[in-house]
């Protein structure tokens, strides 16, 4: 539990540096990034023959298209397939190390294909993995939500919806891209009338409730009842979605904080365009979208656009072509970590036979990636390709009757492993000290902090001034944090000293023996054709440093030791701190970060009078990274006090 010993005199003074800080900063900016480019992948379709179906966990080699390929399923008919689900839904937990095989209820180790002993509770609904924990599926039963932990089939968490008698999710519907919304489709207690209901995946809190028959899809949903509703992947819409039978839908769009109707999708002579088969994702501008193929005669889009692949955005109020995309069966937005890209899959039939293929497309279609030629062909709804890629993108599961090999009844899974067409991460080996949690006597950094459950949930510089918007950590409980954090810096590369050169911000953990590791790899995609760099490195509460020349990029290396001298310092600035013969560390006491430059001064000491006496957080002006702010914090400032730095901002 936090404790504090804050007078209401001190909280006012600190409302009022924070309210300073936001009107002098603004309260953030979107910093979005969107996802690598696969240097390696073909930008134009080919269909080819991989000859004989694989044996069964034996990889080979797609040497025109350039993946790795492997059948993870031993499918023979006997038995229902056992197979992944849906495009629109991930096979894939968040770090990409198990497998859901949804028919069948397997889980398979990635790298080794053996089955786990994992489980979850049984649900009328499509259970969904979180997209930021690994070990969690969210998932449904009568009138609750779960967070459930499949390694130990129990739950995590469990939400009660209030007044509802029954609630579902829907097997082509998702969570947000920051797991922290859902929602669902529940029945009300009181007349059994059919309502969309958002839940907060944290607190249980309920969102926007919105009425399927106030909205009038009683008119186009047949019988199958298909009513489907979706968090939108940044979190800012509810989506309510009906099917009359798998082609024909009605897609409307409600602000998740005030509930407000924001957009709903044209519908001509019963033809919605965008169709079904589509996915949500992150547009290349950082906006919501629904892709999809738009089929159908009638007038409107489904008339304008029919056979072609459709944008639906919803800040936006538009449908639009993808440019040079043309038809595909199915689409997937699973890929939550590369941003601004779709995949899409079809197969091929006896009216298209060179139509088989699996490839990912930037939402603008500036740039389209031909992967593989799945070897589909259709002889039955479950040899349907439905790719569904990996968190990062790098990894995809397909099914395919291996043209035709198969009966009608049968198909298996396949692996498809894209890893060698994307960037290449750098060998990082970047080693600093800070003064604050140096220890002297081992020689190592104290991880207090870690201990006392006290790291935050992701990367802690979105805020101002740093206003840095990078995923790394998101979503993370103390049980995500590698043995041996120390806390958090963040890590800028330049190409030259002048702030205006900066090309790329990384946040990384730094641990106790000094060592950096990064959560979201630095790759040549994010250096391209830059031979060298300057690091700037800062942290929430001490001094920032800079390597003193520019590091060398070679051999796919990334290498400074920061700890063995000094860095950075322009005329009689500051770079770091000998606390020891041969020991440099960053200088400690740098808590307000506000001002034209860094330095230690009594605007670092106003903030350490507000949090004195503040212990069991994470604090901005614990110095010494004890989770407790005391006197021992003031020496490190007053020892401090007058250093500055001569690294611009």
């Amino acid at each position: 539990m936090t404790t504090s010993k804050l007078t209401s005199s001190k909280n006012a003074l600190l409302i009022g540096v924070l309210l300073f800080t936001f009107i002098l900063f603004g309260f953030g900016i979107n910093n979005f990034i969107l996802g690598h480019e696969f240097p390696g992948s073909k930008t134009s379709p080919t269909s080819y023959s991989l000859g004989n179906k694989p044996p069964v966990f034996v990889p080979i080699l797609d040497t025109i298209g350039g993946g790795t390929i492997t059948r993870i399923t031993d499918n023979d008919g006997s038995s229902t397939n056992i197979r992944h689900h849906y495009s629109a839904s991930q096979v894939f937990n968040a770090d990409a190390s198990v497998l859901f095989l949804s028919k069948g209820n397997k889980y398979l180790d990635v790298t080794t294909y053996a089955p786990l002993p994992y489980g979850h509770k049984s649900t009328g609904s499509a259970p969904i993995w979180s997209t930021v924990h690994p070990k969690e599926m969210i998932l449904t039963r009568d009138s609750t939500l779960y967070r459930w932990d499949v390694t130990t089939n129990t739950a995590v968490k469990a939400f009660n919806l209030p007044g509802y008698k029954d609630s579902k999710l829907h097997v082509r519907m998702n969570i947000s891209f920051d797991a922290t919304k859902a929602a669902v489709v529940a029945q009300k207690k009181t007349d059994d009338s059919f309502w969309a209901v958002g839940v907060d995946l944290n607190t249980g809190a309920i969102g926007p409730e919105i009425s399927f028959d106030a909205w009038n899809f009683s008119d186009l949903i047949g019988a199958t009842k298909d009513r489907r509703a979706s968090a939108s992947p940044t979190g800012k819409y509810m989506v309510l979605q009906g099917t009359a039978d798998g082609e024909y839908q009605r897609t409307i769009a409600f602000d998740w904080d005030t509930g407000a109707h924001v957009y709903s999708s044209p519908l001509t002579n019963g033809y919605e365009c965008p169709g079904g088969h589509g996915d949500f994702t992150i547009d290349v501008n950082g906006e919501d979208v629904f892709v999809g193929i738009c089929k159908g005669g009638g007038i409107g889009p489904s008339s304008q656009f029919n056979g072609e692949t459709v944008v639906m955005n919803f800040k936006q109020g538009t449908i639009t072509p993808v440019p040079g995309v043309g038809y595909y069966s199915h689409y997937s937005g699973r890929n939550t970590k590369r941003l601004g890209w779709i995949y899409a899959s079809t197969y091929k039939t006896t009216s298209s036979s060179s139509r088989s293929r699996i490839l990912a497309f930037k939402t603008d279609g500036s740039k389209i990636e031909y992967y593989a030629d799945p070897q589909g062909y259709r002889l039955g709804y479950v040899h349907e390709t439905h790719a569904t890629p990996s968190p990062d993108g790098t990894k995809v599961v397909f099914s395919s009757s291996w043209n035709g090999l198969e009966s009608a009844t049968v198909s298996n899974d396949y692996l498809l492993d894209l890893s060698d067409l994307a960037p290449t991460a750098f060998q990082t080996d970047i080693n600093l000290w800070i003064e604050g949690a140096y220890d002297q006597s081992t020689n190592h950094l104290t991880t207090v902090i870690q201990s006392k459950n006290l790291l935050p949930l992701g990367q802690p510089f979105s805020d101002p001034p740093w206003n840095y918007q990078g995923t790394e950590g998101q979503g993370w409980t103390a049980s995500n944090y590698p043995s041996g954090t120390t806390d958090w810096v963040k890590v800028d590369f330049r190409t030259g000293i002048d702030p205006s050169t900066h090309v790329l911000t990384r946040a990384a953990l730094l641990m106790s023996d000094g060592s950096l590791q990064f959560p979201v790899p630095v790759t040549r995609a994010d250096l391209e054709n830059i031979t060298s760099v300057y690091l700037v490195i800062e942290h929430r509460n001490h001094l920032p440093i800079m390597t003193p020349t520019p590091v060398s990029l070679t051999n796919g290396v990334l290498d400074y030791d920061f700890r063995v001298g000094d860095s950075y310092i322009l005329n009689t600035s500051h770079g770091q701190k000998e606390i020891a013969s041969g020991v440099w560390a960053m200088f400690s006491g740098d808590t307000d970060k506000n001002g034209a430059g860094y330095e230690v001064t009594g605007l670092d000491r106003l903030i350490f009078n507000v949090e004195n006496g503040n212990y069991g957080i994470y604090n901005q002006a614990d110095h010494n990274l004890d989770g407790d702010v005391n006197g021992l914090d003031k020496i490190y400032w007053h020892n401090n006090n007058g250093v500055f730095s001569g690294i611009s901002k």
